[in-house]
């Protein structure tokens, strides 16, 4: 993928600095902070933007966001630090590696977006820049919605005993 990955009326392309950065946090508030209140306006920004290749999936006609999530590249296991997930976890394991690595991110997809083709795409785009940049591994965290985890339980589980 170049900057730019088409598929019928979606295009996948890399965000540049200034506005793409600010629609893509706003995106993330909505998906992340937002949800099922009231205030929609606002921005999920971090110190790991800055460092980030952000990844953006828009409608070709009219530029509307639809779903987006950031690439932290590694080019070893020691450096893993300094991602975002080594803030909540410990990454010992990873750390030993000596193969590049990528923390994929804040991903997210707009609400009331179904079209699987928006998936598709996002997919498409993260395996070409694992395969493109050599990466041996592929990390990252994920939000589980809501403070009670007990709907939640299988997949701690799984998770649990897989990883």
């Amino acid at each position: 993928m170049h900057d730019c990955l088409a598929h019928d009326r979606l295009r996948v392309r890399f965000a540049g600095p200034g506005e793409d950065l600010r629609a893509a946090q706003r995106l993330r508030f909505r998906a992340f902070r937002a949800r099922g209140s009231a205030e929609a306006a606002g921005i999920d920004g971090d110190e790991f933007d800055a460092r980030a290749l952000h990844v953006l999936v828009e409608e070709i006609a009219g530029g509307r966001l639809l779903c987006c999530f950031r690439l932290l590249h590694f080019t070893q296991g020691r450096e893993v630090a300094g991602s975002y997930s080594a803030q909540f976890y410990d990454l010992a394991s990873l750390a030993r590696l000596a193969a590049p690595m990528i923390e994929m991110g804040r991903f997210c997809v707009a609400e009331g977006v179904r079209d699987p083709d928006v998936l598709r795409l996002a997919w498409a785009a993260l395996a070409h820049r694992v395969a493109a940049s050599g990466a041996a591994m592929l990390f990252g965290c994920s939000s589980f919605r809501g403070t009670d985890a007990a709907p939640h339980a299988e997949a701690f589980a799984l998770l649990g005993a897989e990883h």
